[in-house]
């Protein structure tokens, strides 16, 4: 048997014990942020909205703002506008 598969399960065991106790003292410090109890996607489209603000609805420059690509931004405003639509 291969020794390196049996260092591969011990690495594994220890990152889960530590992601644990990590866990537990990771969660008082995200109640305390901006993002907690928010959505990814609710945080993406406040990011999105910031930055059209921030840009004066340049959605070029917002893209740069946020380092994604603009096709990628373009995307993502269009799902957002339509989502707004079917809600209204």
């Amino acid at each position: 048997m291969d020794d390196s598969n049996s260092r591969w399960d011990d690495r594994d065991r220890e990152a889960s014990t530590s992601e644990t106790s990590t866990s537990r003292e990771f969660a008082p410090a995200v109640r305390e942020h901006a993002f907690a109890g928010k959505t990814l996607k609710r945080i993406q489209r406040e990011a999105i909205e910031f930055a059209l603000k921030q840009t004066g609805g340049n959605k070029s420059a917002a893209a740069r703002k946020l380092e994604i690509p603009i096709a990628t931004f373009k995307r993502m405003v269009k799902r957002y506008e339509e989502e707004d639509e079917e809600s209204a």
